[in-house]
């Protein structure tokens, strides 16, 4: 017998997995454009520059990053994770250290694009794309920070992953998650001691079960998404 929920998070993944497929072979065709593969280890940095009239970026195929700036006082704000799919684009922040770190092994797609010549308008589009999409996410999570509970950006941090990750079905999600508990405090801007806090009381209340320190089972998506008061973040 086929179990529908573990159908329904098989076709998600696979949806997920054939839109990457897409995008990448859309790169591909584009003039100009040089596509390669990378493969980095736990710690590593990535990071896309600018060289030579052309704009390099990595597009996330396995693994996950994150991307993070820290202040000169040491103080850090890791400003989100990075899943396959998403794209590792240059940043600078006056007077803090930015980068994007490889959280797991992980491999990327090495994407020069150039900025110059016939193909410069599809570039500049396809730039624009990927920088409105990277603007949105960042505006929720300006909410998140500035509106949300700690618990609430918790189970809502939750959730993105996992939608984002396509390990969710109608129901339940099983998830990894590599980063430290301190790095989830500095996306989240909580304290360490508060995100143990939460996610222990959350554990408690039966919205997540921990199977090891990495391994987390969401058992009702719409029980955690009720938590979340962002209509964005709820299980449709």
């Amino acid at each position: 017998m086929i179990d529908l929920a573990d159908a329904t998070g098989a076709q998600n993944r696979a949806t997920t997995s054939q839109r990457r497929r897409d995008f990448i072979q859309s790169l591909r065709e584009l003039p100009g454009c040089v596509v390669s593969e990378r493969s980095y280890t736990r710690g590593d940095h990535v990071r896309g520059t600018v060289i030579n009239g052309s704009v390099h970026v990595q597009i996330v195929r396995s693994g996950m990053l994150s991307a993070s700036a820290t202040m000169q006082d040491g103080r850090r704000q890791i400003m989100c994770f990075l899943l396959p799919g998403d794209v590792v684009c240059p940043f600078e922040l006056a007077e803090t250290e930015c980068r994007a770190e490889a959280l797991t092994d992980s491999e990327t797609f090495d994407v020069t694009l150039p900025l110059n010549g016939p193909e410069r308008p599809a570039v500049m589009s396809l730039l624009f794309e990927l920088s409105h999409k990277q603007l949105e996410k960042t505006l929720g999570h300006v909410v998140r920070l500035g509106r949300f509970s700690g618990a609430e950006r918790i189970c809502a941090f939750l959730l993105d992953l996992a939608h984002r990750s396509g390990q969710a079905n109608h129901e339940t999600a099983r998830l990894t998650l590599p980063m430290s508990r301190e790095d989830i405090a500095d996306h989240l801007g909580l304290n360490t001691e508060t995100v143990s806090r939460i996610i222990s009381r959350i554990k408690r209340d039966g919205l997540v079960t921990f199977h090891s320190p990495t391994e987390v089972e969401i058992p009702s998506l719409r029980d955690l998404a009720a938590q979340v008061p962002m209509r964005g973040l709820q299980v449709q």
